[in-house]
């Protein structure tokens, strides 16, 4: 499960995800690779809500999933909030923590949400709310978890996917990949092809390097 800061590059993963194969949703919203059944489930429609709106749906949701795939995951930034709620309902999980500078998601939020200029607490708040959620949820799992430093992974994306293959197994070129998560904004599949969505049951390893992925 790939959670965040909003504006926290938690994207970026998912995109690596996706282009690996590894089945990340069947509805997704293709600018930001987010399961829109996850997010109707934890946030609501708008995305908004930091309570989760339907335990009953979520389970049902996680239940069936667990059911059809030997492996999957999905991106929601915000569920950073509820790990340790979530970490009872699935199967095996790993959860990926993306932390960002608090500055660089005031400055993408302040593109992002050009209502909200005038407002500095107000874009600087997700940034914080994320790393003080992910701290008090830390001290309640016991699952694997990766801690990704998003900075890092920009400053140099091939290592990143580098040590993203080995911490999750995954089937990639990261010279390929490293060159297509380089560039700034959004990250869209090449073309219009659907991403294919192999069921790999396979376990997880930890990563070393660069320090770009610590588990």
């Amino acid at each position: 499960m790939v959670c965040g800061a909003a504006k926290g590059r938690t994207s970026v993963v998912s995109y690596v995800l996706r282009r690996s194969g590894y089945f990340i949703g069947d509805r997704l919203q293709e600018k930001n690779h987010e399961d829109l059944d996850f997010v109707a489930a934890i946030a609501g429609e708008n995305g908004r809500s930091r309570k989760i709106r339907s335990m009953r749906d979520l389970g049902e949701l996680i239940a069936a999933r667990n059911a059809s795939h030997a492996r999957w995951g999905f991106k929601l930034p915000g569920a950073v909030a509820y790990l340790s709620t979530l970490e009872p309902m699935l199967r095996n999980p790993v959860f990926m923590i993306c932390l960002r500078n608090p500055v660089g998601v005031f400055r993408s939020l302040s593109t992002y949400r050009p209502d909200l200029s005038g407002d500095p607490n107000r874009l600087i708040l997700p940034a914080f709310r994320a790393i003080r959620e992910a701290e008090e949820q830390l001290n309640h799992v016991r699952a694997p978890t990766i801690l990704a430093d998003m900075d890092a992974a920009q400053a140099d994306p091939v290592a990143f996917v580098t040590e993203l293959a080995a911490a999750l197994q995954l089937q990639v070129d990261p010279q390929v990949l490293g060159a297509e998560i380089g560039h700034k904004g959004y990250k869209r599949l090449p073309g219009n092809a659907a991403s294919p969505t192999p069921d790999a049951n396979t376990g997880f390893t930890s990563a070393g390097g660069r320090g770009n992925v610590t588990e």
